[in-house]
Order: C-alpha cells, then sequence, then structure tokens
C-alpha cells in the first residue's frame, strides 16, 4: 500500500464514494417508484369495485346483476361471491383457480 501514490489513493478513493452513492440513490428509487406501483394498482381496483356496484341490485330478495358487469374495465376482472367464498358470477383470468 505505500508504493500506491497519493492520487491513485484518493481517486480510488472518490470512486469508492460515488460508487456507493449511485447506488444508494438508486435504491431508494426504486424502492419509491415500487409502491408508487402497489398503490396506483390498489387503487385503480378499489375504484373499479366501487364503480361496479351500481351493476347490483337486490329485487325481492334476488340478487340481480347487470351484463356491464362482466365486462373487463381497465384490465379488473370482477367476481362476485358470496359470504363463505362460493362464486356466484363474473369473470376469472386465465390461470387462477376460483
Amino acid at each position: 500500500m505505500k508504493k500506491i501514490s497519493l492520487k491513485l489513493k484518493l481517486t480510488l478513493l472518490y470512486t469508492f464514494f460515488m460508487a456507493l452513492l449511485t447506488c444508494a440513490s438508486l435504491a431508494i428509487l426504486f424502492s419509491l417508484s415500487n409502491r408508487e406501483v402497489l398503490s396506483s394498482t390498489q387503487s385503480k381496483l378499489e375504484n373499479r369495485v366501487q364503480e361496479s356496484v351500481e351493476y347490483i341490485a337486490l329485487r325481492n330478495g334476488e340478487i340481480r346483476i347487470d351484463s356491464d358487469f362482466y365486462s373487463v374495465a381497465r384490465d379488473v376482472y370482477l367476481s362476485l361471491y358470496d359470504s363463505d367464498m362460493y362464486f356466484l358470477y363474473g369473470r376469472v383470468p386465465h390461470g387462477f383457480s376460483q
């Protein structure tokens, strides 16, 4: 280590800290973008479910479901289940089990 010049030592130290700062910045950016994607997806799902309430009506003790409930909007599939998680109506994406 004694034979390495001071200029080279400082360059290596500077390079190490710049690489460390770059990695930390990228980690923060990836973490924030991941949270934003999750938040956006959750918001989209909540809005779609709230909008779908108008397609369901209860008449004479029977559930009446409008045909618009069956459509896929904004890449969200809607499914209706009873309290025992028995599938009643809707669509399930290919590859998902009911």
